[in-house]
């Protein structure tokens, strides 16, 4: 997560807390709009892990669009 705080930070001139709350208010826009295992995906993205492994959670996202 600190990757994205600190390229929001570069690119945008927020200062460090404001940077933390847009990525809060961004996931929890996130948690709302998209289906349990794609959150847990991007969660372990943001907290430094692997890249996303859709598999069939893909399918579920065009129900989305």
């Amino acid at each position: 997560m600190q990757e994205l705080i600190k390229k929001l930070m570069d690119e945008t001139n927020l200062d460090e807390k404001m940077a933390e709350k847009a990525i809060e208010v961004v996931m929890k826009f996130l948690e709302d709009k998209l289906p349990a295992p794609i959150q847990d995906q991007v969660k372990n993205v943001l907290a430094g892990g692997e890249g996303l492994d859709l598999g069939d959670a893909a399918d579920r996202l065009k129900d989305l669009f």
